[in-house]
């Protein structure tokens, strides 16, 4: 008879147990299944990690198990709100931008007779500990010599109250037939700001059968 256990293998940051622990006393042609528990310790980065885990016969390895644990940006309801306008590009923008995809989140610019409308986040990125930034990528509609669709990524920083000469914003809008606005800038007037409100954390479960 053998004891099968298994192993994770550069699985940190994530805690990976398993239930029973091991098995005794078990005779070839059985067949053991293990419960893993993965939990996502506060504060990990989101991004995935991949591992393996190793199953053992005595100190035989008979079988493994690789791994790929995606941790989501974690759900947050901050959201950084406000407008005005650039003090060198001269852009006028205004709206409210969430650190998360799901929540509708607006924005628009106007500049030398064009505007830009935002229409779907696609990715963001908020700092913490205060909140002060948010960063995102999008697609919107681009109204210049036609209507076109084209793409965004932005960074605007809440830098103190009143936003004038302090508050930043880098912004730049594009497709496949060139780059309509690119800018980085201080606002000459308005003012942003970051709302904090909450984080949601998160774990996560999985299983496996190993035959014997």
């Amino acid at each position: 008879t053998f004891t099968i256990t298994a192993n994770p293998v550069g699985c940190e940051p994530l805690n990976i147990t398993f239930s029973p622990s091991e098995y005794t006393d078990v005779s070839g042609g059985e067949t053991v299944s293990f419960e893993e528990t993965i939990e996502v310790p506060e504060g990990t980065p989101p991004g995935t990690y991949e591992c393996d885990v190793e199953f053992y016969a005595d100190d035989t390895l008979i079988g493994s198990q690789h791994l790929a644990i995606t941790v989501p940006q974690p759900k947050t309801d901050n959201y950084i709100t406000g407008g005005g306008y650039t003090k060198n590009s001269n852009v006028r923008l205004a709206g409210r931008l969430f650190c998360n995809t799901e929540d509708k989140s607006s924005l628009i610019l106007r500049w030398k007779a064009r505007q830009f409308v935002l229409r779907d986040v696609t990715s963001v990125n908020c700092d913490s500990g205060p909140f002060t930034t948010n960063c995102g990528m999008g697609v919107g509609t681009y109204f210049g010599r036609g209507i076109e669709t084209v793409n965004i990524e932005w960074c605007i920083t809440d830098n103190g109250t009143p936003g004038r000469n302090k508050d930043t914003v880098e912004i730049r809008i594009w497709n496949d037939k060139g780059t309509y606005l690119d800018t980085t800038d201080v606002l000459r007037s308005g003012d942003f700001k970051a709302v904090e409100v909450e984080v949601d954390g998160g774990s996560g479960r999985g299983g496996g059968i190993l035959p014997f």
